[in-house]
């Protein structure tokens, strides 16, 4: 009866996580924010290991037994859920970032492909000769496949962790949504691990599992894995898809100063005629310690660089109500979402004059500044500043060169 209860909440599980990931992949092509080639991408990789999950659940339920056809259908896709986790984390940590139709991204997303072609080779082979000479060759290929899939899990794991890391130290907003990533990556290592001990002691343990009740106890963790793999990845998905499902949760989290020191911006500022930019944004602000609070938060911790940042996350970053940030920005004539982007328009002025940024388009820099619209950038640096960013900066530039 116990076993019984178990299978059916996997297979309920399993059910829900795989028809998650189909919707949330859908969704993401249609996402908005940030930019439609990466969110395409992530959207493509997380239905093929929809799909993939699809084809786990007809194994599991014997489904396959019953209907033999259905093994030809596009259903093992397992080697796109590695790089789908990292290009997560990665578009998550570098809005600017936009993957492009090059070899070194195509390469996340041909190697899935080139599994299902490998698998529908396999399964012919078995249905067209079905000889003792045949099958031997395929359990060899088989797991070499399966061994390379593994060391492919690692390779991605260890350059995500690593990833995470870096990134966690170049920007104030980027620590408490690193740390929340990081969390997320060792419950994919942990998930995994299961999985991949599953497999390596499988040999050694087949007498054991020779009895019905063996097998399945064996099997309880291995399945339990699966539907925390699905749904930490539908749960990640989601919140790139939407972030104030979360960010309330990492606002609170410990924040540390940039790398990039305060002399340093206002150097950069002096140079640029930029410092003014920032105080006049508050330019009726008293020193209360909310209004102090908030300058911290923007000038200097800069938070706005969050493409993902709200009100509802920043009140909670100032540790006051949302009731008494509201009315502060309404004391000062403008709004909260005005004043981001005001800061995000001084922000990528600076970026833009730097050299480090010459090779990067406008538009990426925008969505380093914390923009995620292009839209919402030329309306914002309109108003701002009054005129295009390209004949902006062209007349900064000509000041700079001129001193």
């Amino acid at each position: 009866m116990l076993v019984e209860i178990v299978d059916i909440t996997f297979i309920f599980l399993e059910s829900l996580g795989t028809v998650l990931c189909l919707i949330v992949g859908v969704l993401l092509w249609w996402r908005k924010a940030g930019i439609k080639l990466t969110n395409a991408l992530l959207g493509s990789l997380l239905i093929l290991y929809g799909l993939t999950t699809v084809g786990y659940l007809f194994a599991v339920t014997n489904v396959y037994d019953t209907y033999p056809f259905l093994r030809f259908l596009p259903s093992d896709f397992s080697w796109s859920l590695a790089p789908l986790f990292y290009l997560f984390v990665k578009a998550r940590l570098r809005p600017a970032l936009q993957f492009q139709s090059n070899l070194h991204y195509s390469f996340h997303f041909v190697l899935p492909l080139l599994q299902f072609i490998f698998q529908m080779v396999v399964t012919i082979l078995a249905y067209t000769d079905p000889s003792s000479e045949v099958e031997s060759t395929i359990f060899f290929l088989s797991y070499i496949e399966s061994m390379l899939f593994w060391l492919y899990n690692a390779f991605y794991l260890t350059i995500t962790f690593l990833f995470i890391k870096k990134e966690r130290q170049t920007d104030h907003w980027k620590e408490p949504v690193g740390h929340w990533l990081y969390r997320f990556a060792i419950w994919l290592t942990l998930f995994l691990s299961i999985n991949f001990l599953h497999e390596f002691f499988y040999s050694s343990l087949v007498p054991f599992l020779q009895s019905s009740n063996g097998t399945t106890l064996w099997l309880f963790p291995v399945k339990f894995a699966s539907v925390g793999i699905n749904l930490l990845l539908v749960y990640q998905a989601f919140a790139y898809q939407y972030p104030s499902f979360y960010l309330q949760k990492t606002a609170a989290e410990h924040i540390r100063l940039s790398s990039q020191t305060k002399e340093q911006l206002e150097n950069i500022r002096a140079q640029l005629d930029l410092r003014l930019d920032y105080y006049l944004l508050f330019k009726e602000a008293n020193d209360t310690k909310l209004a102090q609070k908030i300058k911290e938060l923007f000038e200097e911790k800069q938070m706005h660089l969050d493409p993902e940042l709200t009100l509802a996350t920043f009140t909670k970053m100032t540790g006051y109500a949302q009731e008494e940030v509201v009315q502060f920005f309404i004391e000062q004539n403008t709004t909260f979402a005005t004043t981001l982007n005001q800061y995000r328009v001084v922000s990528f002025v600076e970026m833009a004059m730097q050299p480090t940024y010459a090779h990067v388009s406008i538009l990426g820099i925008a969505y380093q500044a914390g923009f995620n619209a292009k839209a919402t950038f030329h309306s914002a640096f309109k108003v701002l500043k009054g005129e295009s960013p390209k004949a902006y900066l062209a007349y900064r530039k000509s000041l700079l060169a001129a001193k």
